[in-house]
């Protein structure tokens, strides 16, 4: 696989962290840390809207619904809304998901609650299925807008307050929220290389965070390969070659997500990369790539971190690609 233009170009940035004097924190990281379809980003909706009857909206969606604890065990559990609090009928049926624990004993009838779930609209009603989390709800639902979303470990993007970004002429767009766009910067215009995308300097977002972490997002045209019909015909090979020739072959990845897309909360299908690179002197990082087409060409999310500190930053923008 022969690429028309050089794309070494982030391979620069990607020196800069492996020769830093960063160590790895003690083990070694097994799981691929942005695979998105286990990673999910759920909407917030309080749950008096999900008993609405928004089907168009909710059904399949990953959710964070809010709502008062009515009955149930740590397996089947119901939730309402004060004002229904009283009916028989009017609850929302949350299903804990298999071999997922959760404890609602400490609940009792009318304690206001978070539910992390997946919302299913099917012929006896509605239920919130494979629920994996119950919490307090978070306090920054007083001030979000009808397009809030959370992670499991409680961190909001809240789409209202959002910044859209664009690629390939505005063909491909991404939102971020304001605290990346603060720390964002355009690869050609930072004349950093040839690529058209971003970085965004994870690190920067904490004072005194000295670990080298950050996000890049770019575009991969298909007038970028010898022979252009690769980019579809030969994406596997597309994908491995532009691995390789940022940061070395793949060789120490995860070959079982070479062979297929696999699915995001947003529809997107996303095939995965990641290497280890470890020096004697222990220090290193970790590379991930998420690769996804695009009409004539492919968008790439690369996440180089030490210590993920903010997948929850690379999850948010991964899952507003549109």
């Amino acid at each position: 696989m022969k690429m028309r233009h050089c794309l070494t170009v982030l391979s620069v940035v990607l020196c800069c962290v492996i020769f830093c004097s960063f160590a790895f924190p003690s083990g070694i990281r097994d799981e691929l840390v942005i695979n998105a379809e286990t990673n999910h980003v759920y909407r917030y909706a309080p749950v008096e809207k999900i008993l609405s009857g928004a089907r168009n909206i909710y059904d399949g969606q990953y959710v964070l619904v809010t709502g008062r604890f009515k009955n149930g065990s740590d397996k089947t559990f119901n939730i309402t809304d004060s004002e229904n609090d009283d009916s028989e009928n009017d609850f929302l049926e949350c299903v804990v998901k298999k071999d997922v624990t959760v404890n609602v004993s400490g609940y009792k009838h009318d304690d206001f609650i978070a539910v992390y779930g997946k919302c299913e609209f099917h012929n006896k009603g509605i239920r919130l299925k494979d629920v994996v989390k119950v919490t307090a709800p978070p306090s920054a639902v007083k001030t979000l807008s009808d397009e809030a979303y959370f992670t499991e470990d409680g961190e909001v993007f809240d789409k209202a307050s959002a910044v859209m970004r664009s690629l390939a002429d505005e063909k491909i767009k991404y939102s971020i929220s304001p605290q990346l766009a603060a720390v964002e910067v355009n690869i050609r215009e930072s004349e950093n290389g040839v690529i058209e995308g971003y970085q965004y300097v994870l690190d920067s977002l904490d004072e005194n965070d000295n670990a080298a972490e950050s996000l890049f997002v770019c575009y991969f045209d298909k007038t970028m390969l010898e022979h252009p019909t690769d980019i579809s015909k030969k994406a596997k090979e597309t994908e491995r070659a532009i691995v390789s020739n940022i940061s070395g072959d793949p060789g120490n990845s995860y070959p079982n997500l070479f062979n297929s897309y696999s699915s995001a909360d947003n529809g997107k299908k996303f095939r995965y990369y990641r290497n280890l690179y470890r020096r004697p002197d222990g220090t290193g990082y970790y590379a991930e790539y998420a690769f996804t087409p695009y009409n004539d060409g492919m968008v790439m999310f690369l996440y180089v971190y030490i210590e993920p500190k903010h997948r929850s930053d690379v999850m948010f923008v991964m899952r507003f690609l549109e």
